[in-house]
């Protein structure tokens, strides 16, 4: 059975390689910003570290919605927030953020969206991260995809495979049935008023048919 195993360290390896990919992902989307809150809608805080830095908005779903998407912002008051929104032209391309807040002071914010969106307070250049962040996502994707291949076809391959084998056990297991050996009894004979037996070599017997057929009948009823 051990030939029969040789998907397990083809399928474990394309797991660890997607768990890799993600990590690497994960390294380039969350490098350079802090992530504020996730989610539609809820609340943030704004610190005094993240007074001073860009406060963007990555909608989680921009296809073919930007017109109607909607961002809403409020302060602690309850007071409206202006937010810029990206032009609909930049929406698709995944190095393109979909709102930005200008000038946020410290203090607890509400907001809702229309989608799931991601909050982000970014050091450096905004610009230079969401190309970071669009690649990390990239590089994620593709390791999601390796580790979902890996384990979905370690499941198909590996039932395929036990039931081909289970099916080839069972075929051994009929042949073996039909194998039918004759043990003829001992042989038992008097002889002077008493009576010998003797085993008879244990050897299994063909049993003939006689032939079958009109002429091969009558000769044998003669």
């Amino acid at each position: 059975m051990a030939e029969k195993r040789w998907y397990k360290p083809v399928f474990f390896t394309l797991v660890l390689l997607g768990l890799l990919l993600l990590v690497i992902g994960a390294t380039y989307t969350e490098s350079g910003a802090n992530e504020l809150d996730y989610g539609q809608r809820g609340e943030f805080f704004v610190t005094d570290f993240e007074e001073g830095l860009a406060i963007i908005v990555v909608a989680e779903e921009v296809e073919a919605n930007c017109e109607g998407f909607e961002f809403l912002l409020e302060d602690e008051l309850y007071n409206p927030v202006p937010v810029e929104k990206t032009s609909c032209e930049d929406w698709a391309s995944s190095s393109t953020y979909q709102f930005r807040i200008h000038n946020l002071s410290t203090g607890r914010y509400n907001y809702e969206a229309t989608d799931w969106v991601s909050i982000m307070a970014v050091e450096g250049d905004v610009d230079a991260f969401m190309e970071d962040y669009a690649f990390g996502n990239s590089i994620a994707d593709v390791g999601a995809g390796f580790c979902c291949l890996g384990m979905i076809a370690h499941v198909v391959i590996g039932r395929g495979i036990a039931k081909a084998s289970k099916a080839e056990h069972q075929v051994v297991l009929d042949d073996a049935q039909r194998t039918v050996v004759e043990i003829q009894p001992p042989v038992h004979e008097t002889v002077g008023g008493e009576e010998f037996s003797w085993p008879v070599s244990e050897e299994a017997t063909t049993v003939e048919e006689p032939p079958s057929g009109s002429f091969w009948e009558n000769m044998l009823k003669d």
